[in-house]
């Protein structure tokens, strides 16, 4: 699992934008106020993606 932080208010923005990357490795998405976590099958496909997104935001 990966959990991202945002704003408040934020986390329904940012777990559609990361929807909308279209991971193919990603199980599935959930969110709250600030918050979005992220279901990968391994850990490994995992880092790949916190480096993928670390990646879009620099």
């Amino acid at each position: 699992m990966v959990v991202v932080k945002t704003i408040k208010g934020m986390g329904a923005s940012v777990c559609a934008f990361i929807d909308k990357l279209n991971l193919n490795e990603l199980m599935g998405a959930t969110y709250g106020d600030d918050t979005v976590m992220l279901v990968f099958p391994t850990t490994t496909l995992a880092s790949e993606a916190v480096a993928t997104l670390q990646e879009i935001m620099l």
